[in-house]
């Protein structure tokens, strides 16, 4: 169950980049209903983030008993650096970590996908 709701933090996580696109390129920042769901979703993206690890690292420990290296692991890891490249960003507003930082989203996805799929890949 706990793995379920992982799932759906991390929705909720890269929803909020591909709702600032489609502000972007679609409704042009004129539906005001949408900039003040966009501002919610700035505030509670890192909160949900770190959120989504800690429940990751409670998820893992409760299904092997211990902590040990597997897609799992590796894809909390992605998440934890990114994490705190958005940190890094937010406290700087270098254009480059940005960048970084929605690029790993992709990373992410992938990852998630593998651990779905083949837990155990590595091993």
């Amino acid at each position: 169950m706990l793995g379920w709701f992982n799932a759906f933090l991390l929705f909720v996580l890269l929803s909020f980049p591909i709702a600032i696109e489609v502000n972007k390129r679609w409704l042009k920042g004129k539906n005001k209903n949408y900039n003040q769901f966009l501002k919610k979703g700035r505030k509670m993206h890192p909160y949900v983030g770190g959120l989504l690890i800690l429940s990751g690292l409670i998820h893992g420990y409760l299904k092997l008993g211990r902590f040990d290296f597997h897609t799992g692991s590796l894809l909390l890891l992605v998440l934890a650096l990114n994490g705190f490249l958005g940190l890094l960003y937010k406290r700087s507003k270098k254009r480059s970590l940005a960048k970084v930082h929605r690029y790993m989203g992709v990373l992410i996805v992938l990852l998630f996908l593998l651990h779905y799929l083949r837990p155990w890949y590595f091993i």
